[in-house]
């Protein structure tokens, strides 16, 4: 690409581009020229070749039992690359470019190495297994780069005709985007997302993510296609369910990073999943594919999700048919009421306690809903059921209290059972207080306890206070 200022760019430099380039301009007087030759030893002791990763497994991939799928990546594919394992008394080749672990397990922990080199350069790149990052689903690689590629899509996915999503984000928040070499059809680009709904030979390219200081490079190419096809295979031969189920992983309590996953087990010979009964505003909640995934599961994800399993018909005429398409072979359930719990150490605390200083002369009762909790929804209820409309409630500036208060205190109609509520993303917590003549009596004399002691405190002060001033 030459520039109207003189400069000559070359995008992507390779030994094709190798040799002499002259610079010609011509004046009304004379003519002029300059030449300069690239040469191969120029290249490789001036530039050189960078060095990095991709991982090609989404992010809720990266679990015990999960899969890690790694390329390692040079800008000189000449250049020869290596995975090796090491522990405390060994190290071990493993494999060359992609590195895939599958059922990742305690045996998997370790520090996993690339090395790559030629006559010139020598580079690696690594990152650790540990039982930390796997429960966290944070990959080992996070930290290196400022700008991340994320694969949100299966590794299922990664075939003509599959649907391919990509998330491209950077550890400062700073904005990107996505850059092409060219236009390509039938590619959807949503600010950092790139969405390639059926893929085809078409798409094989280079795919750039930037932001302000940095350029990512993203390859998908045939031979990365060809080994997720191979592992893909691998995972199908090695895992099989004697029966269709769901079942969940990463955690059972709300507050945790939770999945669902709809299984086809051998009970069913061929099909296809659909989540129904899924929540619409899918805050902090992804559907792809089999899974569910709740990123983190809070209260309003509680429901009872079903998973229909529909026939999947190889024949075109079949296909065109409404009744076998969308046969349903299989309904299985899972009801999170049941199957996550509450984290009862981690819900908000609630103490209920009754004011009868405002009795007397305004007639009002006052109760006191105090909680750990910043939420500033409290629930009140009286007697199972909403308070009366005469009731009304009032929170505090610190909006850690609310307070109910009943005006024109009635003994025959406003004592009963009064209940708090309030909740965060762990639980709900519920706290209640029965009001009767003998709870209002009884608080009663500990509020003229209270002020007899501050009166007789007050006493003492003032007694010593004088008692100084005499002496």
């Amino acid at each position: 690409h030459v520039t109207n200022d003189g400069h000559l760019l070359i995008y992507n430099f390779e030994p094709a581009n190798i040799g002499t380039y002259t610079c010609s301009a011509t004046t009304p007087t004379k003519q002029l020229s300059n030449s300069i030759e690239l040469q191969v030893d120029d290249i490789f002791h001036n530039v050189k070749s960078s060095f990095s990763y991709q991982i090609y497994s989404s992010r809720s991939d990266y679990h015990a039992g999960g899969h890690l799928f790694i390329e390692c990546i040079s800008s000189d594919p000449s250049i020869t690359k290596l995975w090796i394992r090491k522990e405390e008394n060994s190290i071990k080749n493993i494999t060359e470019t992609y590195l895939f672990i599958d059922k990742i397990s305690q045996k998997d922990i370790a520090l996993y190495e690339c090395l790559s080199s030629d006559e010139h350069n020598q580079s690696s790149i690594n990152f650790n297994i540990t039982r930390s990052n796997l429960r966290s689903h944070t990959f080992p690689f996070d930290n290196i780069s400022n700008v991340h590629i994320e694969f949100l899509s299966s590794m299922n996915q990664m075939k003509l005709g599959g649907n391919i999503l990509i998330k491209c984000s950077s550890s400062d928040n700073t904005p990107v985007r996505w850059s092409l070499q060219r236009e390509i059809d039938g590619i959807i680009i949503n600010d950092s997302y790139l969405n390639i709904p059926k893929f085809s030979t078409n798409h094989f390219d280079y795919y750039y993510c930037v932001n302000k200081n940095v350029q990512r490079l993203l390859v998908l190419s045939p031979s990365l296609f060809e080994s997720a096809k191979e592992f893909n295979s691998r995972k199908q031969n090695a895992v099989k369910y004697n029966r269709s189920s769901i079942q969940i992983i990463n955690g059972k309590h709300i507050g945790d990073n939770i999945t669902l996953i709809c299984r086809i087990g051998q009970d069913i010979p061929q099909g296809k999943v659909v989540w129904s009964n899924i929540p619409q505003h899918r805050k902090n909640f992804y559907v792809r594919g089999p899974r569910l995934e709740f990123r983190p599961f809070t209260l309003e994800h509680h429901n009872q999700y079903k998973c229909l399993i529909k026939s999947k018909q190889s024949n075109e005429i079949l296909r065109t048919l409404t009744f076998f398409s969308n046969e349903i072979l299989r309904t299985l359930t899972f009801n999170t009421y049941s199957n996550i719990y509450e984290q009862t150490d981690r819900k908000p605390k609630l103490n209920l306690t009754i004011d009868t200083s405002h009795l007397v002369d305004d007639g009002e009762l006052r109760i006191i809903c105090s909680t750990d909790n910043s939420n500033e929804y409290h629930q009140w209820r009286f007697d199972d059921q909403m308070p009366r409309s005469k009731n009304h409630y009032e929170l505090s500036i610190d909006n850690y209290t609310s307070i109910m208060i009943i005006p024109d205190f009635d003994f025959d109609v406003d004592t009963g059972k009064y209940e708090c509520s309030t909740s965060n993303i762990f639980g709900i917590t519920v706290s209640s207080i029965n009001i009767d003549r003998q709870s209002i009596k009884s608080q009663e004399q500990q509020e003229q306890q209270q002020e007899q002691q501050q009166q007789e405190q007050q006493q003492q002060e003032q007694q010593e206070q004088q008692q100084q001033y005499e002496e």
